[in-house]
């Protein structure tokens, strides 16, 4: 009996426990709405029939003509990866460097905790919509205007300090979008805060006795034993990506399933959801290699 539960079964026991509802929800609940989808991508909508829908097999015809005939998505689709991927790796610079921060000790780090958290608490779909309202726009607006004034001065200085224009671009690029990169890092920066405390301060003391620098330690230590969790992050900011409110490519179905093109727009949303899982894939395999984990 005692073989039956040993710790590591135990803990495979409570991870199964942990799933369940997802996995129970998604069985009853979207598991139908799946299948649809992927039969309605070899199927074009007709008409309406005595409140049925009459359907039309055309095969992969769908899947060729979001690529044949339409000069929108293929175009959406590269644009969604090309800027992901900077996307990516700045969300998880920011998100390390603000958790950094926030693991120091200083007067009111709970508050500060809390206040780069609350756009994942109110990033719900009701709240969504009050957030698009017209005083909600006025104040995006005068942020806005107050956002580019600085990057003005920030970019005269950078060119007063003689910075290649390259460089000015890049800088006055990330600057602009800090409100969005603190909106979609809340997750993430817990994630590393997380991962930072978990760090046992021996190791820390450790390196001092030996003289290491905060730069030596950061890379031999803290890095390190970060980097599992970076790759939670990565699959995470790539999951929220691909379900962005804001997401371009996701509006564009949207749109064409109002146009009643159902089946092309099951085509389309296979197509997208196969290259996520395809560049996730090669992302989490090159990144695995380089993942350390201790080993008690």
């Amino acid at each position: 009996m005692k073989k039956l539960f040993t710790m590591e079964r135990r803990w495979g026991l409570a991870g199964l426990a942990f799933v369940s509802p997802f996995i129970l929800g998604f069985l009853m609940l979207f598991l139908f709405p799946v299948i649809q989808s992927v039969r309605r991508s070899f199927f074009e909508f007709i008409s309406l029939s005595e409140g049925r829908e009459v359907l039309e097999y055309v095969g992969w015809g769908n899947y060729a003509d979001i690529f044949t005939r339409d000069p929108d998505f293929p175009q959406l689709l590269r644009d969604y990866f090309v800027m992901m991927l900077p996307q990516l790796i700045i969300v998880l610079i920011f998100s390390m460097f603000i958790a950094l921060i926030l693991q120091q000790k200083f007067r009111g780090r709970t508050l500060a905790r809390a206040v780069f958290f609350v756009p994942v608490i109110i990033s719900s779909g009701i709240v969504m919509s009050i957030l698009g309202n017209d005083l909600t726009n006025q104040a995006a607006q005068e942020s806005t205007a107050i956002f580019m004034a600085n990057n003005r001065v920030l970019a005269d200085l950078m060119i007063d300090a003689e910075f290649a224009a390259p460089i000015i671009d890049q800088v006055i690029g990330i600057v602009s979008q800090i409100f969005d990169l603190a909106w979609r890092s809340g997750v993430q920066i817990l994630i590393f805060l997380a991962a930072l405390i978990s760090i046992p301060q021996s190791f820390y003391e450790a390196s001092k006795i030996e003289g290491a620098n905060s730069w030596s330690t950061y890379w031999k230590i803290t890095f390190p034993m970060v980097s599992p969790f970076i790759l939670v992050c990565v699959v995470y900011t790539i999951v929220d990506s691909f379900t962005d409110y804001d997401n371009e490519l996701i509006n564009y179905i949207y749109d064409t399933i109002r146009n009643l093109f159902y089946g092309t727009a099951s085509a389309m949303a296979w197509v997208y959801t196969l290259s996520v899982f395809v560049v996730l894939g090669v992302i989490v395999g090159l990144i695995s290699r380089r993942v350390f984990y201790m080993v008690d």
